[in-house]
């Protein structure tokens, strides 16, 4: 999720009034969630499943990052951000062994040659478009609707946990009786 590792910086500052003497106990506090999180998606893989991981990885992390972009609070966004990176860290765990149950064995090279790229793509586009949002259309956005205020970067996190909540929901469907080789 590119624009949350570009914005987030900006988020805390501005959005979550976080002091800048705080801002890497802020980031480590995601590190420590990642942490945690690979080591307790890896016994949830074995338990559940991996493919139930995965979209279940993606529904929790595109709700979490929701409420991060729609919270104002220093201890509500810290707890947040350490969700998102126990969330982010199932993701992780499982894409990797699910590419390799998926793939027949002749095309494992050309996929995994492939994949790396176009996850690293998909991210700078991401960031960048979040970027030229932030910065250009989205500027001085502040819009008011049934009690709730929306800004620039409360927007982009909402609008892009949205996205990711709407890919975990596509994988619950499309994989739905999925039986993948062991």
């Amino acid at each position: 999720a590119g624009p949350s590792d570009a914005l987030y910086v900006l988020f805390a500052i501005h959005n979550l009034h976080t002091p800048s003497n705080l801002l890497g106990l802020f980031e480590a506090n995601y590190g420590v969630g990642v942490i945690l999180g690979l080591l307790i998606a890896a016994f949830c893989a074995r338990r559940i499943g991996e493919v139930r991981l995965f979209w279940l990885s993606f529904l929790f992390w595109g709700s979490f990052m929701v409420l991060f972009g729609r919270t104002t609070n220093y201890l509500v966004g810290f707890a947040l951000f350490f969700l998102l990176g126990f969330a982010n860290a199932g993701i992780n765990v499982v894409v990797g062994p699910l590419m390799i149950r998926a793939t027949p064995r002749k095309f494992m090279g050309r996929v995994q040659s492939v994949m790396n790229p176009i996850i690293t793509a998909s991210s700078l586009l991401s960031t960048t478009f979040a970027g030229i949002l932030a910065s250009t259309v989205l500027r001085n956005l502040h819009v008011v609707t049934l009690r709730t205020t929306f800004g620039t970067l409360d927007t982009i996190f909402s609008v892009t946990g949205l996205i990711v909540m709407g890919a975990g929901v596509y994988a619950v469907i499309a994989l739905r009786g999925v039986e993948l080789p062991k």
